[in-house]
């Protein structure tokens, strides 16, 4: 890099928080391309946090209906331990299955953001053959998870007005939630509104973060959703 080039980027400014909120959603290339050269996490981990909290505390009682749905329904858990199971669950206090799902939101969103991170790390510098520092890809990911937090704030009144966690913004309206076993459901969900949006911002990521063309950007977001969606119908096809 030209030491012109060097002092060009140094001289944009970094932009402010709102500034970044609001542009993920109105220009998220200028947005990234601020990011590569000023990397932050904070602030989207933090709003993604307190919508994942928000949902489980405002979705107890529906989680607890489907734990026992889920366990009824398993035929690796022998009858005569369901019934246990299922007192075991319900036996906690609304005190308890709030800590556990507060806890559990934060635990899974810290574990699901350094790891698909790293994993769009390792694309990036070791398959595609780019030059990026972890947090650059970190930060990258963690700002496009703005479309998870506002995902989540669609369906929160959604699930709460159907009374089910069963609520789709995908084609997978289109068929019985009683088929959500079968692999056409699992495909049929994987076109959904806003996991398209992530994977589009995802490959615009990618294309700043490594100077690669929306082609390669593009190629590297399919390619990992694509075995993330297939790790998942296989995993529901066994349990």
């Amino acid at each position: 890099m030209s030491e012109a080039t060097i002092s060009t980027e140094n001289a944009v400014p970094q932009l402010t928080a709102w500034q970044k909120i609001i542009g993920m959603f109105t220009n998220p290339v200028a947005v990234l391309e601020n990011l590569r050269l000023y990397p932050d996490w904070l602030v989207p981990v933090s709003l993604m946090i307190l919508a994942s909290i928000l949902f489980v505390l405002s979705t107890s009682d529906l989680t607890l209906e489907l734990q026992k749905e889920a366990i009824y329904n398993n035929s690796l858990v022998p009858e005569e331990y369901k019934d246990k199971a299922i007192e075991s669950i319900e036996g906690k206090t609304e005190m308890q299955r709030n800590l556990e799902g507060t806890a559990g939101s934060v635990i899974n969103v810290l574990l699901v953001f350094f790891v698909a991170s790293g994993a769009f790390f390792v694309v990036g510098n070791f398959i595609m053959g780019g030059e990026a520092k972890f947090k650059q890809v970190f930060s990258m990911y963690s700002w496009v998870g703005l479309v998870g937090v506002v995902e989540l704030l669609v369906k929160l009144p959604l699930a709460l007005a159907k009374g089910s966690l069963h609520v789709y913004t995908s084609l997978a309206v289109l068929m019985d939630p009683g088929q959500e076993k079968t692999i056409l459901f699992g495909l049929l969900n994987a076109i959904d509104l806003f996991t398209i949006w992530k994977i589009i911002l995802w490959a615009t990521g990618m294309s700043v973060i490594y100077r690669f063309s929306k082609a390669k950007g593009y190629t590297a977001a399919i390619s990992l959703y694509a075995i993330v969606l297939a790790v998942s119908i296989g995993f529901n096809q066994l349990f």
